[in-house]
């Protein structure tokens, strides 16, 4: 993650972006450790086990949390794919990801 994503870059791509590399982004985000106006890429790993999946979407979760919280303006783009197949895990990512936008327009 650290060799895609330097202090210093202006765009970033993490394929096959496991739980744990979701979570170190959601972080990095929310310390604001990178330059106004990145361009950040996350095509998300698909798993098929459903322990994963609520793994999966409690790092998404974190994410989502992390873009509202973000100190920075930035542009992001996450690939979910088939990642996460139950309707109620995309739901919550759904519902935190409309409040985070929420919150940055209202600052």
């Amino acid at each position: 993650l650290e060799k895609e994503w330097g202090k210093r870059a202006t765009s970033a791509m993490v394929s096959q972006a496991s739980a744990a590399a979701i979570l170190c982004s959601a972080q990095r985000l929310k310390s604001g450790d990178f330059e106004s106006g990145l361009r950040l890429h996350l095509e998300v790993q698909a798993t098929t086990r459903q322990i994963s999946q609520m793994v999966l979407s409690a790092a998404l979760h974190a994410l989502a949390k992390a873009i509202g919280d973000c100190p920075h303006d930035l542009t992001i783009r996450i690939d979910i794919g088939a990642a996460l197949t139950e309707r109620r895990l995309m739901a919550l990512l759904v519902n935190r990801l409309c409040a985070s936008l929420r919150s940055r327009t209202r600052s």
